[in-house]
C-alpha cells in the first residue's frame, strides 16, 4: 500500500550508474529491496526479497498525485452482514457501520476497488444495505471457509487484477480477518488491517489475533493513517474530497 517509500539508493554498478538498488522502507522496517535500471521510465525488476528472507513479486507503483495510480491496491469488507453484526453491542456495531461506510467513500474517491465477503449468506443474510447500497456494482464473494481465499472466484479475482497490498475490514477479527490476513501475507500479498473497521464479539480473541499477525509483519493502523498516506500531501486532487468525508464521520 501507500505507506512505503523509497528512502535510500546505492549503486550496483559505479562505473555506469545504470542499475540501482531500492531500499523500501514501512515505519523504519525494511520490507523489500529490488534493482532498477537507472535509465528507465518506471523501475525494471530483477531481485525482489521480503524481509525475513521472503519472495515477493513486484512493489506497487503510486504516484501520490494521480488519482487513477492505485493499481495494485484493494479493500476489502469482510462478512458485514445482519446476523454476525447482531452479535455486537449496539454502540460497537454502529461504530463498525459507521467505519465501513467511509471506508467504501474513501475508497471510492481515490478510486481503489471494494471486495465483499459474505459467509454463508443463505444463513447469515446479505451484506448490510448500509455499505451494499453505496456500491452501485454490488456483488460479493459468498464463501463458506472463514478466509476469504477459499472463494476460488476472490484469489481469481485478486490474480487478474495483479493486487499486491489489500486493506482489511469487517468481522469478525479473531476469525475471518485473521486466517485471510495470515494467507494473504503467505501468498506475499502485502495486508494492512484498519483498525477501526474491524469488530469482535470476543474483545480478548481479537487483541490476540492482532497481536499475532502485527507480529507477522502485518500492518495494523486506523483508516485515517492509511488514507492520508495514500494522498501523501495536501497538494493531492482528493484531499478536499477526502477531509470532508472525514469532518462528516
Amino acid at each position: 500500500m501507500r505507506p512505503v517509500s523509497f528512502l535510500s539508493c546505492k549503486n550496483l554498478d559505479p562505473r555506469r550508474e545504470i542499475t540501482k538498488r531500492i531500499e523500501i522502507k514501512f515505519l523504519s522496517k525494511t520490507l523489500f529491496t529490488f534493482s532498477t535500471n537507472y535509465k528507465s521510465e518506471k523501475p525494471t525488476i530483477n531481485t525482489v526479497k521480503r524481509y525475513e528472507g521472503k519472495e515477493f513479486k513486484k512493489p506497487v507503483y503510486m504516484n501520490s498525485m494521480d488519482t487513477n495510480n492505485n493499481h495494485g491496491i484493494a479493500a476489502i469488507i469482510m462478512d458485514a452482514q445482519p446476523k454476525l453484526l447482531a452479535s455486537l453491542v449496539e454502540t460497537e456495531r454502529q461504530l463498525l457501520t459507521g467505519s465501513l461506510e467511509f471506508l467504501v467513500k474513501s475508497m471510492q474517491v481515490l478510486n481503489i476497488p471494494v471486495l465483499l465477503t459474505e459467509q454463508v449468506p443463505e444463513k447469515l443474510g446479505k451484506t448490510i444495505q448500509e455499505i451494499s447500497d453505496l456500491m452501485s456494482d454490488y456483488s460479493a464473494f459468498e464463501k463458506t471457509t472463514f478466509s476469504a481465499f477459499g472463494a476460488n472466484e476472490f484469489s481469481t479475482w485478486l490474480e487478474q487484477n495483479d493486487i499486491q497490498q489489500v486493506l482489511i475490514g469487517g468481522i469478525e477479527t479473531s476469525i475471518c480477518i485473521y486466517q485471510t490476513a495470515v494467507e494473504a501475507n503467505a501468498l506475499n500479498i502485502g495486508v494492512t488491517i484498519l483498525e477501526d473497521c474491524i469488530a469482535s464479539r470476543r474483545k480478548g480473541d481479537a487483541h490476540t489475533a492482532l497481536n499475532e499477525l502485527r507480529n507477522a509483519g502485518i500492518h495494523i493502523l486506523g483508516i485515517e493513517s492509511v488514507i492520508y498516506s495514500l494522498l501523501s500531501s495536501s497538494e493531492h486532487p482528493k484531499f478536499r474530497e477526502i477531509s470532508a468525508l472525514v469532518r462528516d464521520r
